[in-house]
């Protein structure tokens, strides 16, 4: 039982008085195995704001987490003072020993530290006296000794077990846990003490002379070695080292009863690798500052699991009690494998994410991916899945009542616009509106209706929700608040989509086809089919004693203009459609309907004397006539049978007697039909890959073409078989699809007319450069002359530039291997981060320059004035450049100095490759803030900044004396070289003369260093 409890422990153990058998020494765990953390992993955050060393204040450096982090702040030439019980031996560490769990505890001899990492503490089977003297009062001591030293940032860690969860009496009630998630009252001393700790913190945030005081609280996880070999240590105890082997978490074969009770079960579900739990004390010391109390869970990325959390819930606490646990959010596809605690907070508040699956490490088990095509279907189930309560699946309706005073009105309004903008985007959102009172002018009601309560969680963790909602809760207050279900068993139909089958005939065979093709409309439901015949004399071939012109309705111009798809078919009279076809549609024409029938559906249906009569001449020439009313017309994919097809519209030698003839008549109407009520009755589930396609999918298989010897009962049943409900398939969801070939296959051309191959000529002995420009966000209009500068800097040096906005050009598996990548003024979500391939660039030691706006990519915001502060959706573009854009004051006139100084330390130049830019000079530009300092907080790698920005000398700048604007480093094991310039937000900026040359010259003093040369 210790065991199991010993995976959720404080990292060091500081020892209380009669404590010797209860507190475990980690002193010798930083050295029991080989480390998992380089220097090279470590931020080059050396100094503070390139002043003095970054002075970091460890408490429990003699443990493996805190050993691990001192080694990596010391590689980066920061100042480290480890505070440990007993003695601590790690080279350029300045160690004070001291027990915090003494009523005398006193930090002595130690000056004012920049960050303070609380580590020390008692282990998870500890006593509630030990709990409340090392993991309460200690907590209170250092955390008190660090203030006084004027100590401005104060990061402590907690435990995800802070919860007190424990079966069976105390289940969690909702899964993902938020991070600042409270105390569930379990019977546990250690989950009380560190759940009492966060509240002291809260306590000292609160106190005025505190204010400037920036706290982070880390919940840590059950932190085990980096894969393959999954292990804990735990610590030296008596003198023997406490490890285990990891292995992921599994269902039990009864739940836990009173009898046999279990302490916070879910923690072989937080496991996390130390290589992540190091990066995110890290990314806590780099982090910006923001005063106050932040919170935050680290766990690995995803379960240490191959059951689902429902299983396991359902196994440890019993069925009836997991039933009570919302588990909604593992019921949409993606997130089966999401981790239990919420990991939004960590990218949130201090830029981290960890990046390290464990399951990768365990023998027999694969870790899934983006491009896995799972078994599970692509979107919510139409019906509550066992085992899951009826909220993960039934639609959920949010009304909220709020009062807005006057003189907030218009601020708030303005965030509510931006927030319905990006709601209605959403997987899920149904409705999503603000309406205001017409009798109390301060009173608006919010009002919302989400698919599944999965849909409302995961609206919770968007961006936009989590920076706007805060910020207009602080403008207004909330009268009433209702989350509510549907509470009638019947529902509001779909709109009614309406289809003419209109056609001509003279002797029958053709208003044949039309009745089957009107039969095949009616599958769908909520269908209005109206069948009719064009006027017009009779010819004197026409079949008289078959009286075809008079068993319909004669169709008039409002049948027309009725109706939202159009089915018209016509005999094939010598290659063309039937003069009354063809008159009927010129006097619509001439009668002024022409231009009034935009946004229509259309296909065709025709008749011949035999096969190969020209059939489908009369079904393009027919569809050429709706074209040009303005009508879409669609082809079909469809075969009926193995060999019967109708890809231009359904086409028949005489009558339509053979069940496959009238079986492509039927798909045709079908086909129609779900057309119509997708594009016009926005009926999402009526479109043919959810209906009648997806069937054949699920039916043949391939690529849904029936089998020669398909049993025509089948065929039969499949083709009048009516629409049920959608049908999700895993083929055709975009994991599915992503699976598919993204690349054309190789050709071989012909000879040309001087008989050489166009695939045959010489590869080009240029080097290639991907000059990548796309903007999903603010466009800048500097772009063009950006890229046709980098363009030509480039081809002087014998590269070859390829311009490019296409995302595939940087996802995996279609991106080439470029020799240099260029990112040029880009914003948005320009590609998917989960498919990115400039990573695998820089791994390779290739370069990459980035121009301006480039660090503004992958923001959870929009703001065309650049005015607003934004965070960011992935942490991709600090990884590589190691900032990213917060927001930029107006442009306007500001001082620009070259740090000849720090250029000429770095080995790779000398001050004189910059050329002629001044010291100092005067610019008109657009000067961003950035989250990080490269310098003082980068990522891996040598960060030299060139040039800097005067604050003093315009308004708005937000980083401090050494305000970075452009620098250089270089990326990690094969030493790839990046270059940034922030600089260049007009198009003038991209000359060789003129007063903006000095842009000009950094650029091309950056395109020389990427390239290999000394600045």
């Amino acid at each position: 039982m210790h065991s199991r409890f010993c995976t959720f422990v404080c990292v060091i153990c500081v020892g209380a008085p009669g404590c010797s058998e209860i507190l475990g020494d980690i002193a010798t765990c930083c050295t029991a195995r080989p480390r998992c953390f380089t220097p090279s992993d470590a931020s080059a955050m050396g100094t503070q704001n390139g002043s003095h060393p970054l002075h970091v204040l460890i408490s429990g450096t003699t443990g493996w987490i805190g050993g691990e982090l001192a080694k990596a702040l010391l590689s980066s030439r920061c100042r480290v003072t480890g505070l440990n019980r007993r003695a601590c031996q790690i080279d350029g560490l300045a160690p004070v020993q001291a027990d915090i769990s003494k009523p005398d505890f006193a930090l002595e001899g130690v000056d004012r530290p920049d960050v303070a990492v609380h580590l020390a503490g008692a282990l998870g089977w500890c006593s509630l006296e030990q709990a409340v003297d090392a993991n309460l009062a200690g907590t209170r001591r250092f955390v008190q000794a660090a203030l006084d030293r004027g100590c401005r940032r104060i990061i402590v860690a907690s435990s995800v077990a802070c919860i007190g969860t424990s079966a069976p009496s105390h289940p969690p009630r909702k899964l993902p846990l938020a991070a600042d998630h409270p105390y569930e009252g379990g019977p546990w001393p250690y989950a009380f003490s560190k759940y009492a700790a966060e509240g002291l913190i809260d306590l000292f945030a609160a106190d005025e002379k505190y204010s400037e005081v920036d706290f982070i609280v880390v919940r840590i996880g059950a932190t085990v070695t980096d894969p393959p070999e999954i292990l804990h240590l735990d610590g030296v105890v008596d003198g023997k080292q406490q490890s285990w082997k990891v292995l992921p978490a599994t269902c039990t074969p009864s739940p836990y009863t009173a009898a046999n009770p279990e302490k916070f079960p879910e923690a072989a579900l937080c496991s996390v690798a130390l290589s992540d739990q190091v990066s995110c004390l890290l990314a806590a010391v780099r982090a910006p500052r923001c005063p106050g109390v932040r919170k935050l869970a680290c766990v690995a990325p995803k379960l240490y699991a191959q059951d689902t959390v429902p299983e396991l819930m359902a196994s440890w606490y019993g069925k009836e009690a997991a039933s009570r646990i919302d588990m909604s959010h593992y019921a949409v596809p993606g997130r089966e494998r999401d981790p239990i605690y919420d990991l939004d907070a960590g990218r949130r508040a201090i830029g981290w994410e960890p990046k390290v699956d464990l399951l990768a490490g365990h023998a027999g088990i694969k870790p899934s991916s983006p491009d896995t095509v799972t078994a599970t279907a692509a979107r919510p189930p139409a019906s509550p899945s066992p085992g899951l309560p009826l909220a993960a699946t039934a639609a959920v309706h949010v009304t909220i009542v709020k009062r807005v005073e006057p003189a907030e009105q218009p601020a708030w309004l303005a965030m509510a616009n931006e927030m319905v903008a990006a709601t209605w985007r959403e997987e899920g959102c149904e409705v999503y509106s603000f309406v205001r009172s017409t009798t109390a002018a301060d009173t608006f009601c919010i009002v919302e209706r989400w698919a599944s309560q999965a849909h409302l969680d995961a609206h919770f963790l968007t961006p936009h929700f989590v920076r706007l909602v805060p910020a207009m809760d602080a403008l207004s207050q909330t009268v009433e608040l209702h989350v509510s279900a549907d509470a009638m068993a019947v529902q509001r139909p779909p709109r009614t989509t309406k289809i003419l089958v209109l056609y001509d005939s003279s002797t029958a065979c053709t208003a044949q086809m039309a009745a089957l093709v009107a039969e095949g409309a009616r599958q769908l439901d909520h269908v209005e089919v109206r069948l009719r015949v064009v006027p017009g004399p009779e010819n004197h071939w026409d079949d008289a004693t078959k009286a075809v012109r008079t068993r319909d309705v004669l169709a008039t111009f409002a049948d027309v203009y009725w109706a939202d798809g159009v089915a018209a078919g016509s005999p094939t009279n010598l290659g063309c459609v039937s003069w009354r076809m063809k008159k009927f549609w010129d006097d619509l024409s001439q009668a002024g309907y022409w231009p009034k029938l935009d946004g229509r559906v259309g296909c065709s249906f025709s008749s011949v004397g035999g096969s190969g009569g020209g059939s489908e001449l009369v079904c393009m020439a027919m569809n050429s006539i709706m074209m040009n009313f303005g009508f879409s017309c669609f082809g079909v994919t469809d075969y009926v049978s193995f060999k019967t097809t109708l890809h231009y519209g359904a086409q028949v030698a005489k009558a339509p007697r053979d069940p496959l003839d009238q079986m492509a008549c039927r798909r045709l109407g079908r086909r129609l039909a779900e057309f119509a009520a997708f594009y016009l009755s926005h009926r999402a589930e009526a479109h043919p890959l959810l209906a009648s396609k997806a069937h054949d999918f699920a039916q043949w298989g391939g690529a849904a073409i029936p089998a020669r010897g398909a049993d025509p009962d089948e065929l039969l049943r499949l083709n009048t078989a009516r629409f049920t409900g959608p049908l999700y398939l895993p083929e055709l969801s975009p994991a599915g699809m992503a699976a598919l070939p993204q690349t054309a296959a190789p050709v071989s051309l012909a000879k040309d007319s001087a008989s050489a191959l166009a695939i045959d000529k010489p590869a080009s002995p240029k080097k290639v450069a991907l000059v990548y420009t796309a903007m999903c966000d603010y466009v800048h209009g500097s772009t063009a002359a950006a890229a046709t500068y980098v363009s030509l800097l480039l081809a002087s040096r014998g590269y070859e530039p390829i311009v490019s906005d296409d995302a595939s050009q940087l996802e995996l598996p279609t991106a080439p291997a470029f020799d240099l990548i260029v990112l040029v003024n880009n914003s948005g979500q320009i590609f998917d981060p989960a498919r990115e391939a400039l990573t695998r660039h820089l791994e390779q030691g290739r370069p990459v320059l980035g121009l301006h706006a480039c660090l503004a990519s992958f923001l959870d915001g929009r703001d065309a004035s650049g005015a607003t502060p934004l965070g960011a959706t992935c942490t991709l573009i600090q990884d590589v450049f190691g900032a990213h854009f917060v927001n930029h004051p107006p442009p306007q006139k500001g001082r620009v100095v070259l740090q000849r100084a720090a250029g000429a330390k770095n080995p790779w130049g000398g001050p004189e490759s910059l050329g002629a830019i001044p010291d100092t000079y005067e610019a008109y530009d657009e000067f961003f803030n950035f989250r990080l300092d490269p310098a003082a907080f980068g990522h891996a790698g040598d960060v030299t900044v060139l040039a800097t920005l005067d604050e003093a000398s315009y308004e708005g700048g937000t980083m401090g004396a050494l305000h970075p604007i452009v620098w250089c480093r270089e990326w990690g094991a094969n030493a790839a070289r990046v270059f940034y310039c922030g600089l260049g937000h007009f198009g003038s900026d991209y000359s060789s003369g003129g007063i903006a040359q000095h842009t000009a010259s950094f650029i091309r003093a950056g395109m020389d260093y990427v390239l290999g040369k000394a600045l």
